[in-house]
């Protein structure tokens, strides 16, 4: 008889475990997630000015990015958002081509084309402000805001001659960043974003849209053999990207 009455105990206390373990679970299950991926891509717009001593007709030339990045909520509106972002983007202008052997000519005739296409990873170390209930707005908005950190990754250099359409140079630009960071292929920008989320509550996912503005707290320097002194380029990016967060 104890024997039974100790097994039904057992039963009963099994019983209660499972439905704990259930409900535990359950309750797990509904309770909004704190880490989240964001994926985003789209085109850039990119802003360029160069030593007007020395260049003219500076225009940008096409460019995009892309971008991983972790969603950490701090608080329910508060986020610490790292991420990783790969830019490509080029610039051309005209210039002097200062050939080995000849002297260099300061005489405002800029008769060569300078195609510069570059590829960079960045840094990203922002902060985000949530604008309404991620969890009951179908719609949200946020800013995100912060500091990033530019390596310069590769570069193709063309030069042609305007006056033939010779090709005379065609390899890496001897690039360097101004006010470095650790060495001269990094350097810092500042970074100001403002979107629009999708949310969808039964999975805690979203679709985004954002602008993002990016300048750069450094000028690149151009250091080729054949170029003038004091070639540089001041930067700033307007990003335009189409994203999901899962």
């Amino acid at each position: 008889m104890g024997y039974l009455q100790s097994l039904m105990q057992l039963r009963k206390l099994y019983t209660i475990l499972i439905l704990v373990s259930v409900l535990a679970a359950g309750a797990q299950e509904n309770k909004p997630k704190k880490y989240f991926t964001r994926f985003v891509l789209g085109p850039t717009i990119s802003f360029y000015s160069n030593n007007s001593v020395h260049t003219s007709d500076t225009k940008p030339r096409p460019a995009f990015y892309a971008g991983f990045y972790e969603d950490i909520k701090m608080y329910n509106d508060f986020s610490f958002l790292p991420g990783i972002e790969y830019l490509y983007h080029g610039v051309a202008f005209n210039t002097y081509y200062f050939a080995p052997g000849y002297q260099n000519l300061y005489n405002k005739h800029f008769d060569y084309n300078y195609r510069l296409n570059m590829q960079e990873l960045r840094l990203n170390l922002l902060f985000k402000k949530i604008l309404g209930k991620e969890d009951r707005n179908l719609i949200t908005g946020y800013v995100e805001y912060g500091y990033v950190l530019r390596y310069l990754l590769n570069n193709q250099l063309t030069v042609n001659s305007n006056a033939s359409s010779a090709e005379v140079y065609s390899g890496p630009a001897q690039m360097s960043f101004e006010h470095y960071v650790f060495n001269k292929n990094f350097a810092s920008a500042l970074k100001l974003t403002g979107g629009m989320q999708h949310n969808f509550f039964q999975t805690h996912r979203a679709w985004f849209f954002e602008v993002s503005y990016v300048y750069s707290l450094s000028r690149v320097l151009i250091n080729n053999s054949f170029s003038p002194n004091s070639l540089y380029i001041n930067s700033s990016f307007l990003q335009l990207g189409l994203g999901v967060k899962f």
